[in-house]
């Protein structure tokens, strides 16, 4: 948990600082529903173990005056949730650092969908039996999503988006037996504001 505190304090920090600097720059805060669906443990045989629906919330800063009809930014975002029963009491969180860049369409003076892709790391952390394991591996997403200006200075977001570790991370116990393997996939929806300087 501190490690998932100071990665949200390190983007917050960042985001103020660019926002501080940057003409034409906005943040994002939004929260997230993450559908549930199935890890991939091999150790050395595979099973498949499902998730329940877990939460997040997450924070991002980006420019829409680097490229023209781009926004370029980076986007921090951190879950928690368990799996479903009879593992209801292991949990699976994750804290993801992404570069981004997003395409925007306008479809009215206020109105404007959007579709990205971001590219950095996904820090993965399962635990059993109040046993923590934390690996972290590279990572991408991609995203959708629809926005509304209230003001000139503040508007509301939806958005679906999907993230995959490129590789399975490698864990050495204590969780599990030495070179036992996990996938991690998340898809999910989020709802947010946003505040433009």
């Amino acid at each position: 948990m501190p490690r998932l505190i100071l990665s949200l304090s390190l983007a917050g920090g960042l985001a103020t600082g660019f926002a501080a600097h940057a003409e034409g720059t906005f943040v994002e805060l939004y929260g997230s529903s993450i559908l549930p669906d199935a890890v991939q443990f091999c150790d050395p045989g595979c099973s498949d173990y499902d998730t329940d629906r877990r939460t997040g919330y997450g924070v991002g800063v980006y420019s829409s005056r680097l490229l023209a009809g781009f926004d370029v930014g980076l986007d921090v975002m951190v879950t928690d949730g368990t799996y479903s029963p009879p593992y209801e009491n292991d949990v699976i969180a994750s804290t993801s650092v992404m570069a981004v860049i997003r395409r925007n369409f306008a479809l009215t003076p206020k109105l404007e969908v959007f579709v990205g892709l971001g590219l950095g790391a996904i820090a993965v952390e399962n635990s059993s039996s109040g046993v923590f394991d934390t690996q972290s591996g590279a990572g991408g997403q991609i995203e959708g999503g629809v926005r509304f200006s209230l003001s000139d200075s503040m508007g509301i977001f939806a958005s679906y988006k999907q993230q995959r570790l490129f590789s399975n991370v490698v864990y050495d116990g204590p969780l599990l037996a030495d070179d036992a393997q996990a996938d991690y996939h998340a898809e999910g929806l989020n709802l947010g504001v946003l505040f433009r300087f």
